[in-house]
């Protein structure tokens, strides 16, 4: 067996173990990984639920090593083992869904309350709306039927973000030389 659990639940690869992924397998301990564990099991004990990582058991991390890339991805997939496995079991828009949203920040509340004078300024400013490298009038135009929608949506308000930062950092840059 490739891996092992030590105390501190981390995985340990023997120094003599055989295998054809070497770097693969090394940066599972070695990066981030024990921090998120970490992190996430206290934040889930904080409200008293139990969480499993299922896909961290030992077995599946070798099973999963010894796979070729085309098993894992291809074809603009990921995870296409797992998608393939499940077919018949979930419904087709989950299974080959392809975005990956995780925990979002709360965009739609602050692009139309906290932030919503910030984006407005920065929004109509000459050098924004003039901008070379998006259409800064359209976007101010999509920003201004964003906050009049009844119920405004992330997949909407996530477009605003990037031409902001943009701006932000392309004057903030010139102020420096």
């Amino acid at each position: 067996r490739l891996l092992k659990w030590n105390p501190s639940g981390l995985l340990i690869f023997p120094q003599n173990a055989n295998t054809t992924k070497p770097k693969r397998h090394k940066a599972v301990p070695g990066t981030h990984h024990p921090g998120i564990l970490h992190q996430f099991d206290r934040c889930s004990m904080a409200y008293g639920i139990e969480c499993r990582m299922p896909f961290l058991d030992f077995r599946i991390v070798e099973f999963v090593f010894s796979l070729p890339t085309s098993s894992k991805v291809g074809k603009g997939y990921t995870k296409r083992i797992l998608r393939k496995a499940m077919q018949g079991v979930l419904p087709n828009e989950i299974r080959l869904n392809k975005t990956k949203l995780g925990f979002n920040a709360p965009i739609v509340d602050w692009f139309s309350s906290s932030l919503k004078e910030f984006m407005l300024d920065y929004m109509s400013s000459k050098s924004f709306i003039e901008c070379e490298f998006f259409d800064g009038k359209k976007t101010r135009e999509d920003y201004t039927l964003f906050l009049n929608e009844d119920t405004p949506q992330w997949d909407t308000a996530w477009k605003f973000w990037p031409p902001v930062h943009v701006m932000w950092w392309i004057n903030s840059v010139k102020n420096q030389i």
